[in-house]
């Protein structure tokens, strides 16, 4: 007399209970490394955001510069390392400007600044000119 036996051995269950809990911990190990990075593309926007406000505020003066020919280009210049845009000194851009007319070759006819404007990791160059006088 032979008996067919049918359900699982002891050895496979627990086995089958060890590689999922193994493939468990692998899921939740990754999913709470997304989670925790998951901040960080709307964290990036919102510096992007400070940095275009800065730009906006610099890019303002720089206007009334070109249109209104009562601001001096040194006023301009010396303006640049200190950006405060907001009324409530909230939006904070680090500002670094160099001359880089000699860089590029040109004469001194014109006068470029590059600057740079930063906050938290992120940066945008910009460059401005004039005719000199």
């Amino acid at each position: 007399m032979t008996r067919t036996q049918a359900g699982f051995t002891l050895l496979e269950v627990i086995i089958t209970l060890v590689v999922f809990a193994i493939l468990g911990a692998m899921i939740v190990n990754f999913m709470t490394s997304s989670l925790v990075k998951s901040h960080q593309p709307v964290k990036m926007a919102q510096q992007l955001g400070t940095i275009q406000q800065c730009l906006e505020c610099v890019q303002l003066e720089y206007n009334k510069h070109l249109y209104d020919g009562n601001t001096i280009w040194d006023d301009f210049v010396a303006q640049l390392q200190d950006v405060d845009c907001d009324d409530d000194g909230n939006v904070d851009c680090n500002v670094d400007c160099e001359d880089i007319k000699g860089q590029v070759g040109l004469s001194d006819a014109f006068e470029i600044y590059e600057c740079t404007f930063g906050a938290n990791g992120q940066s945008v160059n910009i460059l401005f000119s004039e005719i000199a006088e």
